[in-house]
């Protein structure tokens, strides 16, 4: 009697009778190419094999047309498949960017050989957490498929056009591929637009020559909370949880730190600073403090200078 199997079920039929093929030996490194849901016909489901590593970057999983395979280049390549960035933000507001790049080169891209998504001239004023975007560690992108770096930039604390680009780099060897850039609106709440309208001024502080200045404060339920930058001179204004030693007059300030000859920049437990260079209102989120107390004030850029930087608390109501 002949019998005749699909597939499925004579693989079915060898797990049965204890024949089924061994196993390849494969180490967990996930190979964006080698996924079952690939296809000749170039499709993948989506959200399938979506690693993220702590710098959020994320696996498009997009499978390889065969039609590429004599549009690649010797060595390291890509192409830009697409790119979402941010094309206006408040100051200091992050915005989500994912750039998604398809490996038209002949090597395999991993983190282990220092491939990395990287700020052209490697600066960018979104993005200071470092100058690149890491890939996993255990992922590889071989040629023909495509790699999503996932991140965040935030934007400066001064309105203004901004470029952010980036591009692939091979660590120690060459820049190569497409570049993905953009030009970003960057807009600040002003006390004297609309954008400042409602706010009450609750008190200021104002730091003198390369010294620290800060005043107690109560959050209190119910309230929004901001600080003004008044006569900006690139000092820097803050929320901290906390303030300086007591000093020779008896009282704790920031001032004391600089009266001990340390830096309050480096001892301040910051919730919120930025750079006090134009006249605008930051809001800063308090909500975890609600019904407790905080400290805001100003103080010198570290980088010195003698800037004199006045710096308000303002609130309104939610």
């Amino acid at each position: 009697m002949r019998i005749e199997l699909g597939q499925a079920a004579l693989m079915t039929f060898l797990y049965t009778l204890g024949c089924a093929p061994a196993d390849s030996g494969k180490d967990d490194r996930l190979t964006v190419g080698d996924h079952s849901n690939s296809s000749d016909e170039g499709g993948a489901d989506e959200g399938d094999a979506e690693p993220e590593d702590e710098d959020g970057s994320s696996d498009t999983d997009a499978p390889r047309d065969p039609e590429d395979e004599r549009e690649l280049e010797e060595g390291d390549s890509a192409s830009l498949v697409s790119a979402l960035l941010p094309t206006s933000l408040s100051c200091e507001e992050v915005g989500a960017a994912r750039v998604t790049l398809r490996n038209t080169g002949t090597t395999t891209w991993s983190r282990e050989d220092g491939y990395k998504l990287g700020m052209v001239d490697d600066e960018d004023p979104f993005y200071s957490a470092d100058t690149r975007v890491w890939m996993p560690e255990d992922v590889d992108v071989s040629p023909g498929f495509t790699w999503t770096f996932t991140f965040e930039m935030t934007a400066p604390s001064t309105a203004g056009t901004y470029t952010s680009d980036w591009q692939m780099v091979h660590e120690s060897v060459a820049w190569f591929g497409d570049q993905a850039a953009t030009e970003v609106n960057v807009v600040c709440d002003d006390p004297g637009d609309g954008g400042g309208s409602g706010w009450t001024e609750d008190a200021c502080a104002r730091n003198g020559s390369e010294i620290c200045d800060d005043e107690v404060f109560g959050v209190e339920p119910g309230r929004r909370y901001g600080l003004s930058c008044v006569g900006p001179e690139g000092g820097i204004g803050f929320v901290s949880s906390n303030t300086g030693p007591v000093m020779s007059d008896g009282m704790e300030r920031c001032q004391g730190w600089e009266e001990r000859g340390e830096d309050a920049w480096d001892s301040l437990e910051y919730i919120h600073s930025f750079v006090c260079n134009s006249e605008r209102i930051v809001e800063v989120d308090l909500s975890d403090w609600s019904g407790g107390h905080l400290w805001f004030g100003s103080h010198d850029h570290p980088g010195g200078g003698g800037h004199m930087t006045n710096i308000c608390l303002v609130s309104r109501p939610e």
